[in-house]
This record gives structure tokens, sequence and C-alpha cells, in this order.
């Protein structure tokens, strides 16, 4: 694959920092999994190479605007240190040609004609899409509004008109993904958050008369600040000498190396933030492909026989 293109090299830069100021028009070639970048078509012919690029693997993020003739690809490429390259495109058709391309590579295929066609068909269906609703689109965005979608700790750090444009770089940075490949990223950029995995519940420690946020983790327990969403302790499963419910007072006790905990849950029935503790104790004993305990899963979970007194150990070899 050949094609003149516009392109700003930038180092360590998220897509949204990415910037057309600068930018000079160079020539790439691009062959199995490299992309080769060149300073004019000449230099290609005598092989004076301006930079190469490993793409296996890279994360490819379309940017377009039909209605404005915005054609953009962002590169990250994961074999280089999170390197970010920007590749701005005149022509619709240059765009989905070098679009199918980077997708095949990055996902370890080869530029075989028949599947390089099918991706080209079907980023050219979009893009044909998005010509003929423009309108719509722009209709829509006017109509957005980032109070339905968007916590009040982000709507008082930033103005309406940064998120809307956000929301709008983020649903165009998803046009050409299929249905798939949308969820997986949904899916990865959801592991990448702070909380993720964490499951909260308001509760009283100790007897204590003040409410206070625990989260529920695979391999730990976290005492949250409500306020700032800070944590403030940590007691992890693989020090957990034992623990037990009584159903009576409707206590949760936990033996714990660092202290002694006497849990009442507050915002959920006891039963629930007990199957929550058990089934990610549970799942942290657990090793690849190992068969299913149902009998220690319903000993965690259920509350049958005594609770995983000096299981300790056991966490501790596996986390």
């Amino acid at each position: 694959m050949k094609c003149l293109l516009y392109c700003v090299y930038l180092l360590q830069l998220r897509p949204t920092r990415l910037t057309l100021r600068g930018a000079k028009k160079h020539y790439f070639t691009l062959k199995g999994t490299t992309l080769t970048m060149y300073k004019s078509e000449a230099e290609a012919n005598t092989d004076t190479v301006m930079n190469r690029f490993n793409i296996s693997g890279a994360e490819v993020l379309p940017d377009i605007d039909a209605g404005k003739g915005r054609y953009i690809i962002n590169l990250t490429l994961a074999s280089q240190g999170e390197e970010a390259i920007r590749l701005t495109f005149e022509e619709s058709d240059d765009f989905c040609s070098w679009m199918a391309g980077f997708r095949m590579v990055s996902k370890g295929k080869q530029l075989a004609k028949q599947g390089y066609d099918t991706e080209y068909t079907a980023i050219k269906n979009v893009v044909a899409l998005q010509n003929r609703s423009g309108g719509q689109a722009a209709a829509n965005s006017e109509e957005l509004h980032p109070e339905d979608v968007m916590p009040p700790r982000i709507l008082k750090k930033h103005k309406t008109k940064v998120l809307v444009r956000s929301i709008l770089e983020a649903h165009a940075s998803m046009l050409n993904l299929t249905l798939m490949d949308a969820k997986l990223q949904y899916i990865n950029n959801w592991k990448k958050l702070q909380d993720f995995g964490v499951s909260l519940f308001i509760v009283r420690i100790n007897r204590s008369k003040k409410d206070e946020v625990i989260g529920v983790a695979y391999n730990r327990l976290v005492l949250i600040n409500p306020l700032t969403l800070e944590q403030k302790k940590t007691w992890r499963y693989s020090a957990m000498r034992s623990w037990n419910v009584n159903w009576e007072s409707r206590q949760i006790r936990i033996d714990h190396e660092e202290e002694e905990l006497l849990i009442d849950c507050i915002s959920a029935n006891l039963k629930v933030l007990h199957e929550y503790i058990g089934g990610n104790i549970f799942l942290s004993l657990r090793q690849e492909k190992e068969p299913l305990d149902v009998g220690m899963f319903y000993k965690l979970t259920a509350g049958v026989e005594s609770h995983a007194t000096g299981f300790a150990s056991e966490i501790s070899g596996r986390i």
C-alpha cells in the first residue's frame, strides 16, 4: 500500500492533545506489520527512510467528520512505548483504504485481497452513511445534554461545550467498529478505571454509629472516603485468618492480621454483602482452567459450615 498523506508524529500524547500545527506532508508505505515513513515519494524510491513503526497490536481509532471533510486515523503503538501517530487524509477513499489496512494488520491478519476488500467495503459504507446523515448528526449534537450521561462530579469540573465535544469525539472514534469490537473496547476501558470490580456498601464498623463505605474487590476489602472516593484502608484476603456471619445479630466478623472487624451492613441485606465477600474469595482461590469446586463455592457464599477458617495460607499462595 502506498499513499501521500499528511502526518503529525508526536510522542506520548493522548489523542485529544494531538494537533495539526506544523504538519508536514510525507510519503508512507505499509508492508507486513511495518509502516515506513519517507520525506517524499522520490526518497522512497532511493530507500532513504525517515522512520519505521511496528503497528502489530496497535490501537487504531478513526476520527472522521464527512460533512467537514475531516478524515483522520489515530494510531497508538503498543510495541513502541505507547507512541501516538496522527494521519490526516484529503480524500475519503484514501482514508478507507488505509483504515482497512491498519485494522487488518493490527489484528495480526495478512493483507490478503479477499479480507482487505471486505474491510474496505464495510468502512466505505459507514463513511457513505455519515455523508447522507451529516445534517441529522449536527442536529443531534445540538440536542445532546451531558447531564444525561455524565456524573455530577464531572459536570462541575468542565463546561458543557467541552463535555459535548468530548462525547462526540468518543462517538466518532467508534463509528467504524463492529458491534463486538465496540463491546470489547468498552470492557477494556472499564477495566482501566480505578474502581473496576469494586462493589460498594454502606456499613458500620465495630459498632460505630458513623456510616462508612466499604468496597468489595476480587482480592481485598477497601475502606473508601465517600466524598473524595480515595481508598483510606485496605484489608487483603491473603492476610485474613477467618471470617464468619452471625445471622442473629446480623453482623460479619473478620479476623484479619492487622485487626478484628465487626461489620453491620446498612445499605443492603447482610446476605448480599456476605455473598459478595465469599464469591470474591472463591474467585481469588481459583486457578485458570481449574475444575469448579462446588462445595467450596457454597461454603463461602451460602453459609454452609464454618467459613474458611485458616485459608490465608492457601490464598497467599495463589494471589
